[in-house]
């Protein structure tokens, strides 16, 4: 199952490219262990690494938060933006955070990232309804959550799907959660539906109006709007771009080291004039096509 979770790790790289980074509880000579790392590097690079350390030290994760991202918010090269994103409360319990998507809200009283996915950490820190972590999102988000005390004792491991694509695979007993699996995975995998799961308590919250009409949205556009904006707009994007994705709501553009998430539908320069001009009118007549 290591071999799954590592190759389904590297594969999150199709999502984000600016960092990779894991927190992962485990066994370690005979004793509970804590490892956690981070840095500014794509996962295929930094994945092996992390894996060979594990072979090295006989480090045995059993529950663990591994992300590959794309930057929105904070400078990758600051290495506190990139996830998983960690805090301490005042009582020595360590919470920590990965999430895919972008959130408009506020819930931290004071920062320790740039980031806007702490937000959703500092709402898990301040509430234990994971009901109430759930209604106070706005934005999308996949995320996973886990709060851990001395000993080092898993306290809560939460994941969540709020519009954001988010899958499960089991096998052998195991269980793993992503937002894309390798194509040799992703057939065993399912969605997961709109809401928050408590896995230590089974405790739930699922979202069934939202998830029935996205679940619509999703099935029908992202199979084809990507790839149908890539092939309208990618000679004017390549151009002011250095890197760039194609997705079914949004594209990302990396430029000066920095990708920065393009919602084809708000208003506003991200990009350029001529990329914006060329993105919204591809999207327009790619989502009038499908319909």
């Amino acid at each position: 199952m290591l071999r799954i979770f590592l190759k389904t790790w590297i594969y999150q790289e199709t999502r984000g490219t600016d960092a990779c980074g894991v927190f992962a509880i485990g066994h370690m000579s005979g004793r509970s262990a804590i490892f956690y790392s981070k840095y500014p590097l794509q996962c295929s690079v930094f994945v092996p690494y992390i894996a060979d350390v594990w072979r090295r030290h006989s480090f045995i994760p059993v529950h663990a938060l591994a992300h590959a991202r794309a930057a929105t918010h904070g400078s990758p090269l600051i290495n506190r933006n990139n996830h998983p994103i960690v805090r301490k409360d005042d009582y020595g319990v360590v919470h920590t955070l990965v999430h895919n998507g972008i959130v408009h809200m506020r819930a931290c009283s004071t920062k320790r990232t740039e980031t806007d996915s702490e937000e959703i950490l500092c709402a898990f820190m301040s509430s234990h309804d994971i009901k109430d972590v759930y209604r106070s999102v706005v934005g999308s988000a996949s995320v996973g959550y886990m709060a851990v005390a001395d000993g080092p004792e898993l306290r809560r491991f939460v994941v969540m799907r709020y519009i954001s694509p988010l899958s499960r695979l089991e096998q052998s007993g195991a269980v793993i959660y992503a937002s894309v699996f390798p194509r040799e995975f992703a057939k065993h995998a399912h969605d997961v539906d709109y809401g928050i799961y408590d896995l230590l308590t089974g405790r739930s919250h699922v979202d069934k109006h939202r998830h029935d009409y996205h679940y619509y949205y999703w099935s029908v556009n992202t199979s084809y709007i990507g790839e149908c904006i890539k092939a309208c707009a990618e000679d004017v994007v390549k151009r002011h771009c250095e890197d760039y994705r194609f997705y079914n709501t949004i594209m990302t553009c990396k430029r000066d080291g920095v990708t920065q998430y393009y919602t084809y539908t708000e208003r506003g320069t991200i990009v350029n004039e001529e990329v914006d001009k060329t993105v919204r009118s591809c999207y327009s007549a790619c989502v009038e096509y499908d319909v």
